[in-house]
């Protein structure tokens, strides 16, 4: 059924990619024999959705059994980090951090960025991430953590990893709209998945705008409804704050004024009968 289903998808793949590339090829010969003046800038219609490959966890499973190690390796730590292929290719050891940091309880990898002026940031590493890091400090043998798979004292190439990707690809007749990338696109997923905000995802991918980062947030009515009773449970937790404190107060001032009421009875002179 899985075969069935992913052999519909990579037909449909197919027939998209073509119509898309015949499309672009009548438009740039009618620019070259000046039927248009140029080559238009083509944009998505409001409403439109990007066409974009999300790598199940099933699919996910039988990849990265079916790579080498050094593409297993970077695979992994992508869907594990989201972090772009330069980001990715310029890891070195000395961005790599085990140890949590003031009251953070995860090690962290640095991101020097390549792109956006948000690109540049710091990620929590998950044990996957751990364990990948452990075992790629093994194989390397110079200042960045992911190398070459036939020479482990050079820095890995993206074109070698696209090389290797594609024929994994190919040997289990997945679709071409997968590419590296797609594992970034996939972490971003994943991540709207589990609740986590824009905001939030924009600061963990490096985007340079939120309206990139949306797209990765579809909230459910379930999600919608646990927003309003998040906001219940705050307002709940601060009367009883509140309420607390009031309580406190007034118990002080009680205090008060029972010690205020004796120091001054102690204070009145006793009248002496005498007899």
């Amino acid at each position: 059924m899985a075969n069935a289903k992913l052999s519909r998808h990579c037909l449909v793949s197919k027939h998209a990619s073509s119509t898309r590339l015949k499309f672009a090829a009548r438009i740039w010969l009618a620019a070259k024999w000046r039927v248009i003046d140029r080559v238009p800038t083509i944009e998505l219609l409001s409403g439109e959705n990007e066409r974009e490959f999300v790598l199940s966890r099933e699919l996910q499973v039988s990849y990265l059994d079916a790579c080498p190690e050094f593409l297993r390796n970077w695979a992994l730590f992508a869907l594990e980090t989201g972090m772009r292929r330069k980001e990715l290719r310029g890891v070195k050891w000395s961005d790599v951090h085990f140890e949590p940091v003031g009251k953070a309880r995860c090690g962290f990898v640095h991101v020097r960025g390549t792109k956006s002026k948000n690109s540049k940031r710091n990620l929590s590493l998950t044990v996957a991430a751990q364990m990948i890091l452990l075992q790629q400090r093994e194989i390397s043998e110079c200042d960045y953590v992911f190398v070459m798979d036939t020479d482990h004292k050079r820095q890995a190439s993206v074109l070698a990893l696209n090389h290797a990707h594609e024929r994994v690809r190919s040997l289990l007749g997945m679709p071409k709209e997968f590419v590296l990338t797609s594992l970034r696109h996939t972490f971003g997923t994943r991540l709207g998945e589990t609740g986590v905000d824009a905001f939030a995802i924009m600061r963990i991918m490096g985007h340079g705008s939120i309206s990139i980062s949306q797209r990765y947030v579809h909230p459910t009515p379930e999600t919608i409804e646990n927003a309003f009773l998040a906001l219940d449970r705050a307002n709940h937790t601060f009367e009883l704050k509140m309420n607390q404190e009031i309580e406190q107060r007034d118990k002080w001032e009680g205090a008060a004024t029972v010690s205020a009421t004796v120091d001054e009875s102690a204070e009145k002179p006793v009248a002496l009968v005498v007899q």
